[in-house]
């Protein structure tokens, strides 16, 4: 026959409730709710008066004392509040912890700053450090965050340790979101705890608080990054891997089409029609495609503009475009030097096939200071025609609007990132900054 263990109470010294021990033998110390003096009981129901009536204003925690919560399977009773502050630059920052209490699992903890929660176990081993800052705990690295020293300003409820106003204890978190490790170190003992973050609306439900949690403010240390943890990379490669693949397979499986290769002079100071329609050529295939008109020339130190129409026979379709040649070199100062190109292309990415000829309309003005000789030179080039090329440019095209998401996310999980430790001891900037409180 099992027996059910009973809270026992006990009437304080100082005020004469009754305050009710619900961690049964492990109670060491309480803090009256009424009058909120710490207080010694023992196994013979005798009460010591440990610490007076605390003059620091009356708080109410948001998990009320005795509220029961769902944590791991089991039922935890919420048995005592403390709130805890470190001192930054004269600036002191407060958290709120929560002990919550079962029979048989033990102690857990709950800890609380500006909306962010945390649930905590202790640990009973150290941990192992491969490099400083740098614990072990079943396999997971963790990272330093910070150090301070931490000291209680309020208590109510009760506690399996010795607990006073004013106790003050080194507190070390080392983070990998959304994981904390901590510990507490007095001149008697070194404490260690993991915990994990935890949405506050979770916390309410699991005490079953019909109230709206706070809110979260800032970053906190150990906050998970709500944008991954480089999902999206992986992604993006594995896009880009896959049209490297279908972009090389292209290049290498379409044969380089030239369906059109023709030379031309072109004499500038000729009365005749410069402009001139071409022979008809096919461009092959059952779907349009992108299609390179290559020309190149012998200008050297001149000029010539090219009007040039592609057009198709039966439709009159006209994909026109207009470029320069223009080619000068020289010596200047024993160094020769060189401006300009003699050819150009142009691709025009998706062409109907078809049976098609090319307009072409070359044209020179004479310039300012230039000879008749050297004006009449005659510029003989040749048109190249290639269709079904591969679109080169299209790639690196895509490959720009793939990269503007994942730059985009990364950019903002690195800003996340900096906030997060700019709170910490390894800020990123020498800028001085806060405490988002310790995680103990």
């Amino acid at each position: 026959m099992s027996t059910v263990v009973a809270a026992r109470a006990i009437t304080c010294p100082n005020c004469g409730a009754q305050v009710k021990l619900r961690g049964f033998a492990h109670t060491l110390n309480v803090a009256c709710e009424r009058c909120l003096s710490v207080l010694d009981p023992d196994k013979d129901g005798k009460v010591q008066l440990l610490q007076k009536a605390q003059k620091a204003q009356r708080i109410d925690p948001k998990i009320p004392m005795g509220s029961r919560g769902s944590f791991e399977g089991a039922q935890f009773e919420a048995i005592g509040f403390q709130r805890r502050g470190i001192q930054v630059e004269g600036v002191t920052y407060s958290w709120d912890e929560y002990l919550l209490f079962h029979p048989y699992k033990g102690f857990r903890y709950l800890s609380e700053y500006n909306g962010h929660w945390n649930y905590i176990r202790p640990i009973p081993s150290v941990p192992r450090f491969v490099l400083v800052n740098e614990p072990f705990v079943n396999g997971q690295k963790y990272k330093h965050f910070q150090t301070a020293v931490a000291r209680t300003s309020y208590v109510v409820g009760e506690f399996p340790w010795q607990v006073r106003v004013g106790d003050a204890a080194t507190v070390e978190d080392y983070i990998a979101p959304p994981k904390v490790l901590s510990s507490e170190r007095t001149s008697e003992e070194v404490n260690w705890s993991a915990g994990v973050y935890i949405e506050g609306k979770d916390v309410y439900k699991a005490f079953q608080l019909s109230q709206t949690p706070p809110a979260a403010v800032g970053v906190y240390a150990n906050q998970p990054n709500p944008l991954g943890s480089g999902g999206i990379g992986r992604i993006y490669l594995m896009f880009l891997m896959l049209m490297t693949f279908v972009s090389m397979y292209s290049c290498i499986a379409k044969p380089d089409n030239e369906v059109f290769h023709q030379s031309y002079q072109f004499s500038p100071s000729s009365n005749a029609e410069p402009s001139f329609v071409t022979s008809m050529f096919d461009l092959p295939g059952h779907r349009s495609a992108a299609t390179e008109i290559e020309l190149k020339s012998d200008v050297s130190n001149n000029w010539t503009a090219f009007a040039i129409a592609l057009i198709n026979e039966q439709s009159g379709e006209a994909f026109d475009f207009g470029k320069d040649v223009s080619y000068y070199s020289g010596v200047d100062g024993g160094e020769s030097w060189t401006e300009g190109s003699r050819s150009f292309q142009v691709t025009i990415p998706a062409v109907p096939p078809g049976r098609y000829y090319l307009r072409v309309e070359p044209d020179r003005d004479k310039e300012p200071g230039e000879s008749d000789s050297q004006f009449a030179r005659v510029v003989n080039y040749e048109i190249i025609v290639r269709h079904d090329k591969p679109a080169v440019g299209m790639y690196f095209l895509l490959v720009f609007v793939l990269s503007i998401p994942p730059i985009w996310i990364w950019l903002r999980r690195w800003w996340f990132e900096q906030k997060r430790w700019a709170e910490s001891d390894h800020a990123p900037s020498s800028s001085s900054s806060s405490s988002d409180g310790d995680d103990d």
